[in-house]
């Protein structure tokens, strides 16, 4: 019999920043992995650490600031840890309009952050450009936003991949987690295509994945599907091209450490299909000649898709359920790379003391049941 303290489904960036935050405290902890960590959603991503570039408000933008404020301390000791360089940028965000509806956007989104005391900046499109003198004459300005961060997501997760193993992390990879088990009311373990394993705490972050497992009861199935991404990477005009994360509501662009600029990225509704389609390649390279017509003239060197886990109100699912020693943690839509340090530390938190933080607290499963929740639209579909 496979015995741990800890089994954690699913090894995003998610599921290892919470193996590896458990594994500090001195618990037994092993993850199991459908195919390879890191290698879905966590891969896929562009690497924005963005709290404000959604409107959102109360309890999620106060953890999406409050883990945006971890970031910087939490791959530093990733960083010391493996001594690998996760290459971290902090020149903030240019989320610019280009059309009446896109100013009339984020002049709402402007004058409602500055409401809430929040760090953003209205710049013309002229101050725009003397900042990114490449974007297009027709930028008529838009909002910087000085506290947005970028980190190599494609270094930073095989970072956390090392630390784990270096805390003694179990990871087995190719486990397809199939079933919950419970005995006696209690959780004690999953069934996967490995065989079964058993641990005093299972904890479902298996992101897009999450609602395949089956569970004693359907209402410990949390409300999560997969919503596909599809991205571009192109040759950067030169090294010194762009300097910072600039977006508009129809793309965003992101300059990589390597002489790369990745483009992104859709939402489809398209179960889990991760093929890329015309349609989503032209709208986001046409969104990126919008913003920066001298793009047009660059080499694609990559496209690829990944599928993020989508919840009913685009929010998060953190914390206990009905079934004891059964947890969740997932459902973070486009935020996984951004909310993994806080969600790491406040779901270890809840695991050793059997408390769940004000940080969490209001993203549990129970809030599905409530008449008050509305399925949320999923922007951009």
């Amino acid at each position: 019999m496979q015995t741990s303290d800890i089994l954690i489904i699913g090894g995003g960036i998610i599921g290892l920043s919470l193996a590896r935050e458990v594994a500090g405290y001195g618990l037994r902890v092993t993850l199991l992995e459908r195919h390879q960590p890191g290698r879905e959603a966590s891969w896929a991503s562009a690497g924005m650490l963005a709290p404000q570039g959604e409107l959102s408000e109360g309890a999620f933008l106060q953890l999406c600031l409050e883990s945006n404020r971890r970031y910087p301390a939490f791959r530093e000791s990733v960083e010391e840890e493996v001594e690998i360089r996760c290459y971290h940028r902090e020149a903030g965000t240019l989320a610019m309009a280009v059309t009446d509806e896109d100013e009339a956007e984020f002049r709402h989104t402007y004058e409602r952050q500055r409401a809430d005391g929040l760090q953003v900046e209205w710049v013309s499109g002229e101050e725009a450009r003397r900042i990114e003198p490449a974007l297009s004459e027709r930028v008529r300005g838009g909002l910087f936003l000085p506290g947005d961060r970028h980190v190599e997501n494609r270094v930073l997760v095989p970072a956390l991949e090392m630390s784990c193993h270096m805390r003694g992390v179990e990871i087995v990879c190719g486990a397809v987690v199939t079933n919950v088990l419970a005995e006696d009311g209690r959780a004690v373990g999953v069934d996967t295509t490995l065989g079964p394993y058993y641990g005093g705490t299972v904890i479902n972050a298996a992101g897009a994945w999450s609602a395949c497992i089956g569970v004693p009861d359907p209402a410990l199935r949390p409300p999560v599907f997969p919503v596909r991404g599809q991205m571009v990477a192109i040759t950067l005009p030169r090294p010194t091209f762009l300097s910072r994360v600039v977006r508009s509501p129809r793309s965003y662009l992101v300059p990589r450490h390597d002489g790369r600029l990745f483009l992104g990225a859709t939402m489809e509704r398209v179960g889990f299909d991760k093929r890329n389609t015309v349609w989503g390649l032209h709208k986001l390279l046409s969104g990126a000649m919008e913003l920066f017509p001298e793009l047009e003239h660059c080499s694609v060197q990559e496209t690829w898709a990944g599928l993020r886990p989508g919840s009913l109100d685009n929010h998060p699912v953190l914390g206990a359920t009905p079934l004891p020693g059964y947890l969740l943690a997932t459902g973070c839509f486009r935020n996984g790379l951004l909310l993994a340090p806080v969600i790491a530390q406040e779901m270890a938190h809840l695991v050793v003391s059997g408390e769940a933080s004000d940080l969490i607290a209001p993203f549990n499963l129970a809030r599905f049941a409530a008449a008050e929740v509305v399925a949320g639209r999923i922007p951009g579909a």
